[in-house]
């Protein structure tokens, strides 16, 4: 790809920070940067790559991957202590305008950094901007590969693609961490990126909550594409859905309006945490017996179901994998002996 060239003296652009976590990916890394590399950069923009502990292989590839002549890389190793605290850690170190924050297992296309770039430049305090990062076709998809691509199990893109007002408001919920941008001062304002240590989850719209909560709008950018090399097996979706609910359980302490707006009640409550006890037990085996129909599609590529049709029908062991974080974790931290009966 042609780079513009321009610097910000020439044409009042504002600079970017794409801030990128990592853990032994290094393949998935290095595709993500040399993709960079062919980005539209103005001087002063950066791309800081953050290792989540010692990772040797991943800094060596992602710098020789890297040949952008007018941004800079930096790659700053960390104690190992998971993304969401990596990302909160680094943010101090980012000295653009505005941040784009990025998974290392995503591909940007053509114009990404730019239409990012445009976004937070005209959109000002008033929004933080989602990419479009759909799920990497596959050749020969299973049934759960669709599941994955075409509903709302993991992300929301398949409802979001549906709406063509540009200045529509998806609310925090539709914040994702892979692909998205805001100015970095108004990130900063908001308190920046949760901290929260070897935990899975939620930080990207908790920081969407609180954005959103000083009267900022989440809009959807799908011009700024950024495909995501993540294929999940069956049993990786429904170990997610238990990591979720264990991070509910933290989210819950420590940040209870967002939990609260999230689950629309205190998860943390007597009752509440009694009743998912209870729904857990007489869920069991009806929750079983569907685990067992799920994941004998990892292998199938038809159904006769519309794939909407069979994510409503899992929906119910989703949540019971949900349900079983929470309490499994509430349990570890004495939360339901001292606030269920």
């Amino acid at each position: 790809m042609q780079r513009l060239g321009l610097s910000p003296a020439d044409n009042g652009s504002m600079n970017v920070s794409v801030l990128i976590p990592t853990r032994a990916r290094a393949d998935k890394l290095e595709a993500c940067i040399k993709a960079l590399s062919e980005q539209d950069w103005l001087p002063g923009d950066e791309v800081l790559v953050g290792l989540d502990g010692p990772d040797p292989t991943s800094e060596s590839r992602a710098r020789s991957a890297f040949h952008s002549g007018v941004c800079s890389l930096r790659v700053i190793e960390r104690p190992r202590e998971g993304y969401i605290a990596l990302r909160s850690a680094l943010l101090p170190e980012l000295k653009g305008d505005a941040l784009i924050s990025m998974n290392d297992d995503v591909v940007p296309g053509a114009g990404f950094i730019r239409e990012h770039r445009l976004a937070c430049e005209s959109g000002g305090d008033s929004a933080a901007f989602v990419g479009h990062s759909p799920f990497a076709p596959i050749e020969s998809p299973t049934v759960i590969d669709r599941l994955v691509s075409e509903t709302s199990w993991v992300f929301f893109y398949d409802t979001m693609l549906g709406v063509s007002d540009r200045a529509h408001d998806f609310g925090f919920r539709h914040l994702f961490g892979l692909n998205f941008s805001a100015r970095l001062d108004t990130i900063r304002r908001a308190g920046g990126f949760t901290e929260m240590p070897n935990i899975y989850g939620y930080d990207d719209i908790e920081l969407g909550h609180r954005l959103t909560s000083n009267g900022l709008s989440i809009r959807f950018l799908r011009e700024a594409y950024a495909s995501h090399d993540h294929r999940m097996t069956a049993e990786q979706l429904l170990s997610r859905e238990h990591a979720l609910g264990v991070s509910a359980c933290h989210y819950a302490t420590s940040c209870p309006e967002f939990s609260h707006d999230v689950f629309g009640q205190d998860i943390l409550d007597t009752g509440y945490l009694k009743q998912n006890a209870e729904q857990i037990e007489t869920d069991f085996e009806p929750c079983e017996s569907l685990a067992q129909e799920f994941l004998s599609f990892s292998e199938q590529q038809s159904t006769p179901e519309p794939i909407d049709a069979l994510f409503e029908r899992f929906r119910p062991l989703k949540k019971h994998r949900w349900r079983q974080g929470l309490i499994a974790e509430a349990a570890r931290l004495g939360l339901v002996s001292t606030r269920a009966a």
